[in-house]
């Protein structure tokens, strides 16, 4: 039985050499290859070689290094900067082979020496070229997701310490640098132990994740939510004045205690939360200095009857107005402590 033809696998390639002679000798050599069809677009100049990969797309680049306009590793170096997504394999002379491995430790896939190398094996040598830059791709694609997974909490898909850490280094910098105001809130479920005692520590957590859409919900765009442990929440508010920030610690504390969370069994279970609010400053530049910080103003919270917002030191009301908005809150609880 006869075999069924497969369909050529089609690579764009950009061949960036000045002499036309061996372009013409090199897509005659590719032409032979039967498992791939190389398109081959030619340009003369490392300029337009910069110009058409803006305007169109290519999944190879076969370069010269001594081109009119650029001569060196720098023609690499400049094709690399531009477009990094693209493989590179490098054209060598047998002058300059030194030249050629040296742009291989810095990212080209490989380099082929002008006449030595024709038809299958120079097609061979672009495909595993083009083959290692996608592997080397999906490296740093998978890399860079572990990366980001290291900075959240797996329960909540919040920020964890390590990822809290290095927004507020972050944040405290450009802080200083423009002179905005940062600042934070401490949150504390209330009685959360009990939800774990009756319903099973599979509800808390769901609880957890609950507490935290809410959370995701109700912050603006700008703002960093982070869990820092059990059942307690950080919230960075760049470009945050305190006035603003009380009120802003109302609104999330109201949202979490009028919102029914309904866990297995269709229960509903509800929930307050105590929170504690200052301004950020260098002295508050980890997050145990952090915590260390905003406990003391969440301890007023807690010992003022829970479900309260309470702000730590550098709190003063301009007005009576101020309070007296953030006391219509509701949930029925006292909710405010200002210091005296």
């Amino acid at each position: 039985m006869q075999e069924e033809s497969r369909p050529l696998s089609q690579v764009r390639m950009l061949l960036v050499d000045d002499d036309p002679d061996f372009a013409r000798v090199f897509q005659i050599s590719l032409k032979a290859e039967k498992r791939v069809s190389f398109q081959v677009q030619t340009v003369s100049t490392l300029q337009s070689a910069l110009d058409i990969l803006r305007k169109e797309n290519f999944q190879l680049i076969l370069l010269d290094l001594g081109l009119p306009d650029s001569q060196g590793l720098r023609t690499f170096e400049k094709i690399a900067e531009a477009h990094p997504e693209i493989a590179c394999v490098i054209l060598s002379g047998t002058d300059d082979e030194v030249l050629s491995l040296e742009a291989v430790k810095k990212g080209a896939q490989d380099y082929v020496v002008k006449g030595e190398v024709r038809g299958e094996m120079l097609a061979r040598i672009l495909s595993y070229a083009l083959e290692r830059h996608r592997q080397k791709q999906k490296i740093e694609e998978l890399n860079e997701h572990l990366e980001q997974l290291s900075f959240l909490d797996p329960l909540t898909q919040l920020l964890n310490r390590r990822g809290l850490q290095r927004t507020l280094s972050r944040e405290l910098e450009i802080s200083g640098r423009e002179g905005a105001n940062l600042s934070v809130i401490l949150l504390d479920l209330d009685n959360f132990k009990p939800i774990n005692d009756t319903f099973g520590h599979a509800v808390g957590d769901i609880v957890l994740q609950e507490v935290s859409k809410v959370l995701k919900r109700t912050v603006r765009a700008s703002d960093y939510v982070s869990r820092v442990g059990g059942d307690e929440f950080i919230i960075l508010l760049p470009n945050t004045r305190l006035a603003e920030g009380m009120h802003f610690s109302e609104r999330i504390r109201l949202a979490i205690c009028q919102t029914p969370f309904v866990v297995a069994g269709g229960d509903t279970v509800r929930v307050t939360a105590s929170l504690g609010f200052m301004s950020v400053n260098k002295r508050t530049a980890s997050v145990d200095s952090l915590l260390e910080e905003t406990h003391a103003a969440l301890a007023k919270s807690k010992r003022s009857g829970k479900n309260q917002v309470s702000a730590g030191e550098g709190w003063e009301p301009r007005s009576d107005s101020v309070a007296d908005t953030l006391r219509a809150g509701g949930c029925d609880l006292p909710h405010l402590v200002v210091p005296a």
